[in-house]
């Protein structure tokens, strides 16, 4: 992770932050791989001006994964709303059951 976080900071001083494909690959990183931090990854995408429909999908699988139950059903239900009012409609990769 420690790697991940010096790639960010090297990617906001080269003013490459708004880059989908970029921060798409960070999030997902940070949130799904069994070394990342799901904590930082929320503020990544919370950091990301207009995040895609995979950015809410890669979160809302990585928060559904989440041993932290609470937390994590508050936030996924979080998510999922935002996703909509942004005119994001769920799909079949948000969750295998939609």
């Amino acid at each position: 992770m420690s790697q991940l976080k010096q790639i960010h900071a090297q990617l906001a001083v080269h003013g490459l932050l708004s880059d989908t494909l970029t921060f798409s690959g960070l999030i997902s990183f940070c949130s799904l791989n069994p070394n990342g931090d799901l904590h930082y990854a929320r503020q990544l995408f919370d950091g990301f001006t207009a995040p895609n429909r995979f950015m809410y999908n890669t979160l809302i699988r990585a928060y559904s994964n989440s041993k932290e139950t609470k937390e994590t059903l508050e936030t996924t239900v979080i998510l999922i709303r935002r996703m909509m009012a942004e005119g994001l409609p769920p799909n079949n990769f948000t969750f295998p059951l939609f």
